[in-house]
């Protein structure tokens, strides 16, 4: 696969299938050795928040929430609380 790769560059494309419409040939090592390479590929993980940066502020509420839910700091209007966004 290496050693000829210009020419079987355009191949990985083109699947051997049986008639136009028909299902992929067992004997296609093309399409075998790109599917091995993809599904051993690693793939890293991405770092997030590796710098801790984050938006700061405060949620306020404007009207009590106490009929629809027991949380605390909904209970009351005009309440500030802090927060903290990544």
């Amino acid at each position: 696969f290496n050693k000829h790769r210009e020419l079987t560059e355009p191949a990985k494309f083109h699947s051997q299938t049986v008639g136009s419409r028909g299902p992929v040939l067992e004997q296609d090592s093309v399409l075998h050795e790109s599917l091995q390479q993809f599904i051993h590929e690693k793939i890293l993980e991405r770092p997030v928040h590796v710098k801790g940066f984050g938006a700061f502020g405060y949620f306020q509420t404007i009207y009590s929430m106490s009929e629809h839910t027991k949380l605390s700091f909904l209970q009351n209007s005009n309440e500030k609380v802090p927060v903290m966004v990544r």
